[in-house]
């Protein structure tokens, strides 16, 4: 993500930023960062699901209740 990426994503959200402000830019950077790791990693579980399901690992009622708890969790996500 660009610097203008986060500093309209902030703004978006309320705050007032400068491009050159040297407190918060760096640490909304930070805190950027943090998010899409965790974004990462949340997604890295759901192929590691996918991958399972799809090898015919999970009985069909274990891979239609992973796919609503998928569904339910992506679903939840947007509306955050």
């Amino acid at each position: 993500m660009t610097q203008d990426e986060i500093i309209e994503m902030a703004r978006q959200a309320g705050f007032y930023i400068s491009p050159f402000d040297s407190v918060l830019l760096p640490k909304l950077e930070t805190f950027t960062k943090l998010v899409a790791a965790k974004e990462r990693e949340k997604w890295s579980e759901v192929e590691a699901y996918l991958i399972a399901a799809s090898e015919g690992s999970m009985s069909r009622n274990n891979s239609e209740a992973l796919a609503n708890e998928l569904l339910t969790a992506v679903r939840e996500r947007g509306q955050a």
